[in-house]
């Protein structure tokens, strides 16, 4: 044994070898657990050998029934594992994971090989009384100890009152999954409460799972009903995946996360719909079989989610999760100002309202979802939480008509109430494509928000310039070639986030108030030069999101958000354009006109104004942290190269008489490669 490792007794929540990875990034072999030994991969350190040992004139209590305290005790005694060479580095990890109701003590614990001296973290009984503060470690350990109050309720006949001795260990499972926002939701409370005792926790979780009994009387639904069924498999199969990733790395991804305001699933999503996205064509022929196993007219919902439970479970391989993280850990760029993106699916034609003839309104059909009438009656809003999955209103196709949103971080939708999940624009641009490649759903927009500390925060009435929305257009607007051939910016060409009637409006940039909860940190924000730290937290952090990008799984959104990132810290733009705002502003009105024009025969842009918006982007990202970038020179004057070759590639297009076609670009696909 090294000369400063120790041997540590272990008990409680620490008894599992996962939980010790997930706290120290090793693990130990433990008989009892049926542990297997495995060959580690070059980044991965050996397991530590472990013996099971008792910890006399000790028991185990627990006053806070919630956690487990070995308190001295004449006569009494504690199970558990005594690990040896825990090295100092894991000691500190591990200190800092049971926090200040515990205490270090050398005692002696019997093992096998007879007594041996050990460390163990017992109770403090002076500190006991002290409740645990928001601290991301402490936070794991109370999560745990939560989450298996759930499972034992999950045990008892109130959780499944119907059930008989034939339900398997994957029907239960079935159960929570359907329940699954519900259970988000409790760990949610029971943070931001004094606790939640067992019988509230019940009255929540206790009832019948939803059911597809009332939507088979649905003659129409009937004939939509095996899509959603692919929708929902594919949902199970992620969260599985992601469940098992997340349990199995969470060491990996704490160190990847990196701080606590960012959406604790980020990473744990990537890497799932990265080996998933890799495996497509076995994902498909999963969700093929399970619609030959199952049939909507005789099973129900939780036989679905069962299966693909089940389907999950065979196909799962640690090897191509673990080059996942080793993946992202790779390409990360890192940041500072935190980032949120929605990606907007739908079948539906782009702009519906604008293709309808004025004698047929609400002519759009979609043969797949019917514009996703029945979401929630399969459930999919429980099943697609860990994605922000809900479906927003798209009155242009008709009564009824939706789309499907997916936005990391966000409950609803709720800008307001979401939290950034990451501070990475290439983790952000990865996550964004992983999730247009993973649903077969058609993309449509996309939306890109990005928070800000007090001193950056959006100027109220500060509108972006002429020429810098001119360029931002030209990079993200959907600039291609209608069927008559015409060059167009076709997300306002088009009308998507253009409104005339009643009130003239652009909707390019909105901006809200995030939740101190989602907020940055403190020493996130001493890092961008804030000292007033109270003023700085204020009624939440500003956020401002862009909304004219389309969304494409072709495209490199990197570099633009890069450029959005840019734009926000040098300009600091407000809402714009809003009806409020032409109404107060003749030369607003003005460029209002002009850039709708544009869009509709969109002219090539200046040398200068290209330069002036290049500069604009590098001086605000050069200032993103005190007066310097978080990003290498290199990796920022790529990013002006591939924006550079955008508006270059723009320019081409916008240069080439109507009946022209770029070499290797077919109509609609001019737009910039980002």
């Amino acid at each position: 044994m090294a000369d400063d490792a120790v041997n540590l007794f272990v008990y409680g929540t620490l008894k599992s070898p996962a939980t010790f990875r997930s706290v120290t990034g090793l693990t130990f072999e433990a008989p009892a657990f049926g542990y297997v030994k495995a060959a580690p991969s070059a980044s991965q350190a050996p397991p530590l050998k472990a013996l099971e040992a008792i910890l006399a004139n000790y028991d185990l209590v627990s006053p806070d029934q919630m956690y487990y305290y070995a308190l001295e005790h004449a006569g009494r005694r504690v199970h558990g594992f005594l690990v040896l060479d825990v090295p100092p580095d894991a000691m500190a990890e591990l200190a800092h994971y049971e926090g200040d109701g515990y205490e270090a003590r050398t005692v002696t614990v019997m093992t096998e090989q007879g007594p041996m001296p050990a460390t163990v973290f017992a109770g403090a009984p002076g500190l006991l009384h002290k409740r645990f503060g928001p601290d991301l470690r402490r936070d794991l350990k109370a999560e745990l100890a939560f989450r298996a109050r759930i499972d034992k309720f999950f045990q008892t006949k109130a959780a499944r009152p119907y059930a008989d001795e034939s339900e398997t260990p994957s029907y239960t499972r079935a159960v929570k999954e359907l329940k699954g926002s519900t259970i988000r939701d409790l760990v949610q409370a029971h943070f931001q409460t004094a606790g939640l005792s067992d019988f509230f926790v019940s009255q929540a979780l206790a009832g019948p799972v939803p059911s597809l009994e009332q939507l088979r009387r649905d003659d129409e639904a009937a004939l939509f009903a095996e899509h959603y069924l692919v929708l929902l498999v594919r949902l199970v199969i992620f969260n599985q995946f992601e469940q098992r990733i997340r349990d199995q790395f969470r060491y990996e991804i704490d160190q990847l996360r990196g701080s606590d305001r960012y959406y604790e699933y980020t990473i744990s999503c990537l890497a799932a719909l990265r080996v998933l996205t890799h495996t497509a064509e076995l994902t498909g022929m999963l969700v093929m079989d399970a619609l030959s196993d199952l049939d909507f007219m005789t099973h129900d919902l939780v036989d679905f989610v069962e299966w693909a439970i089940v389907a999950a479970d065979h196909i799962y391989d640690p090897a191509p999760a673990r080059a996942a993280l080793e993946w992202i850990e790779a390409h990360r760029v890192g940041g500072v100002l935190p980032l949120g993106a929605e990606c907007d699916l739908s079948n539906l034609p782009h702009a519906a309202a604008a293709i309808q003839p004025p004698d047929k309104p609400h002519g759009c059909f979609d043969p797949t979802y019917n514009a996703f009438r029945y979401f929630r009656d399969f459930s999919l809003d429980v099943l697609g939480w860990k994605l922000g999955a809900h479906v927003e209103p798209m009155p242009a196709a008709g009564p009824g008509a939706q789309l499907f949103r997916l936005s990391l971080g966000s409950v609803g939708g709720e800008l307001g109430k979401s939290n950034p999940i990451t501070d990475d624009p290439w983790i952000l641009n990865q996550v964004v494509a992983h999730l247009c490649r993973y649903f077969d759903i058609a993309p449509h927009a996309l939306r890109i928000s990005i928070q800000a500390p007090r001193p950056l925060t959006p100027r109220k009435g500060t509108t972006l310039d002429e020429s810098t929305l001119r360029c931002l257009l030209a990079l993200g607007g959907d600039v291609g070639r209608d069927a008559d051939g015409r060059l167009r910016v076709r997300r306002i060409s088009n009308r998507e986030i253009l409104q005339q009637v009643p009130n003239r409006r652009l909707d390019m940039l909105r901006t809200a108030r995030r939740s101190r909860r989602g907020g940055v940190a403190p020493e996130e924000l001493e890092a961008v030069g804030v000292t007033d730290l109270t003023a700085a937290h204020g009624n939440g952090q500003p956020v401002a999101q862009y909304r004219f990008l389309r969304l494409s799984s072709s495209v490199n959104y990197e570099p633009l958000i890069l450029a959005l990132k840019g734009v926000q810290l040098r300009l600091r733009p407000g809402e714009m354009l809003t009806a409020a705002q032409m109404q107060e502003s003749p030369a607003l009105a003005e460029m209002f006109d002009r850039l709708v024009a544009w869009a509709a025969n969109p002219q090539p842009l200046g040398d200068d104004e290209i330069a002036r918006f290049l500069q604009t982007v590098r001086e605000g990202l050069d200032h993103e942290r005190l007066g310097r970038s978080p990003h290498s020179p290199a990796y920022l004057n790529w990013a002006i190269e591939q924006l550079s070759n955008g508006l270059a590639l723009f320019n081409r297009a916008a240069a080439m008489p109507a009946d022209a076609r770029e070499p290797g670009a077919p109509a609609g696909q001019e737009r910039s490669p980002g």
